[in-house]
């Protein structure tokens, strides 16, 4: 007797797990959601958009001053034609280089007037310099701050540079090179640094004085990653040491909340990872990154919203301008977090396909352009209000595991009409091999519906994969799967 699976629920999110029923104990995820490679569109609650394909990837003019990664970026004035874009870097020569992209037309600006030139070659240390350490990006009292090892150094927004501003801040913490992140938060620039013995601690700018060490924290044996303000109390995330030629801590990382004016802090908590890559208020709740999950603080500590692979670094995570979280993962994914459309629940999806090998920070500019950096030597922008989409978008059904050998019989999709030029080829996958078969292609245009019946496809574990190659965002509705169990 033939059997029936159904999907008709789009918007679980990602499925934790790409097998479904998995007798061998592996994750059920429950209602089917989707693995993705590009993402999906939701519309209204009883329609599902799938295989949005992603942002147009747009030039950016001079974009070839741009010759290593970009680990931070800030814009001013994001809402009038002349705004920019600064964001810092550094090159295969570890020189730290501080860039100004022009929003109004997309141009890195090779040259500024009066004597400063762009990009600007920032005052390194040595050893501090390599890989992006010691770096970070915040704007305070009409100032643009940046850091870059021991130097703290600020730029007016105007024609003056002063890259030597300070040059008090820590290079080093439990023997490991560190960034500075920092934020203004309470009439202060607030600097994630360490003491000189080697401990973390909080350094304070309030626009006249800097004071070293204003929240000592140098008994903890753990680095600041990063930090987060909340608009009442500093969140900062610690985790141990990770370079292998300073000392060795093996323990659970930790966030500390600090109102930024006591002399200590006020609580503290133990995180469910080794590692914290970053923190981020959004809606008014909390959340942060490990290695291996993506958490939200609840109050009295981490509940783990779904598993992930590789946290994004600090400059990685912006929310957009229509309120969605977004972030780039270290494994080059970029995953977006919030209710799809209003009224549908937050959840955790891939939003589009980017392409490349993108390392570094991730900025939207507006409501159409999405800024990355790639790992080598330049930067990328995704457009919406390019002619075309971006790549070949992927959904895939979970991997289906069989009690035995199953046989596909029947396969019907159902969906809104198709507007002319979009194709999406449908394809059957066993688990056995990476190998696909193609059932068909679905193309005709103002159609509602397809079917194919194929004729030999037998696995004990199978998917169904739906790439679409071109032309609008189609509107699946629902996926209907007719199989037999093969008698033995």
């Amino acid at each position: 007797m033939n059997q029936k699976l159904v999907i008709d629920n789009f918007i679980g999110g990602l499925a934790p797990s790409r097998y479904l029923g998995n007798p061998n104990g592996q994750f059920d995820p429950g209602p089917i959601g989707s693995e993705t490679s590009a993402g999906w569109d939701i519309g209204i609650p009883d329609e599902a958009g799938l295989l949005r394909r992603g942002y147009q990837f747009d030039s950016v003019t001079n974009s070839g001053n741009v010759d290593g990664p970009i680990f931070w970026a800030k814009i001013i004035d994001r809402s009038s034609l002349g705004q920019y874009m600064f964001m810092l870097g550094h090159n295969s020569s570890t020189t730290n280089k501080l860039y100004r992209l022009e929003l109004a037309n997309t141009i890195i600006t090779p040259t500024l007037t009066s004597s400063a030139t762009w990009p600007q070659n920032i005052a390194t240390d040595t050893a501090t310099s390599a890989l992006g350490f010691g770096t970070g990006l915040e704007l305070f009292n009409g100032y643009l701050y940046y850091s870059s090892g021991k130097y703290l150094g600020r730029y007016d927004l105007s024609v003056t540079f002063n890259h030597s501003f300070s040059t008090s801040l820590s290079t080093k913490c439990i023997g490991e090179a560190i960034n500075h992140p920092m934020v203004s938060a309470n009439g202060q620039l607030l600097i994630a640094s360490a003491k000189a013995n080697g401990g973390p601690c909080i350094d304070s700018y309030d626009g006249t004085t800097l004071t070293l060490a204003k929240l000592d924290m140098s008994k903890i044996e753990n680095i600041i990653r990063c930090i987060e303000f909340d608009g009442s109390q500093l969140f900062i995330g610690l985790s141990s040491n990770n370079d292998s030629t300073g000392t060795q801590f093996a323990g659970k990382a930790q966030v500390i909340l600090w109102d930024t004016v006591s002399s200590s802090w006020q609580q503290a908590f133990t995180f469910p990872e080794e590692t914290i890559t970053n923190i981020k208020a959004y809606n008014g709740k909390i959340f942060a990154w490990g290695k291996r999950g993506f958490y939200q603080f609840t109050g009295g500590g981490f509940t783990r919203i779904r598993a992930i692979s590789g946290g994004p670094i600090m400059g990685a995570v912006d929310v957009s301008p229509n309120g969605i979280l977004y972030w780039k993962s270290a494994s080059n994914q970029v995953y977006a977090f919030g209710p799809p459309l209003p009224g549908l629940p937050e959840v955790v999806w891939k939003p589009y396909e980017t392409g490349g090998t993108e390392s570094g920070f991730l900025k939207w500019s507006d409501y159409t352009n999405l800024y990355l950096s790639t790992g080598s030597s330049s930067l990328r922008r995704y457009s919406a209000s390019g002619a075309g989409g971006y790549g070949t978008a992927e959904w895939r059904t979970p991997m289906v595991k069989f009690p035995q050998i199953a046989r596909l019989i029947r396969v019907k999709i159902f969906f809104l009409p198709l507007t002319s030029g979009t194709t999406v080829d449908v394809k059957w996958a066993s688990d056995t091999g990476s190998s696909t078969t193609t059932l068909g292609t679905i193309s005709t245009a103002s159609s509602t519906d397809w079917e194919y019946q194929p004729n030999g496809l037998v696995s004990d574990s199978w998917q169904l994969i739906f790439s679409h190659t071109g032309g609008a965002t189609p509107k699946f509705k629902k996926i209907e799967i007719e199989y037999s169990i093969e008698q033995s």
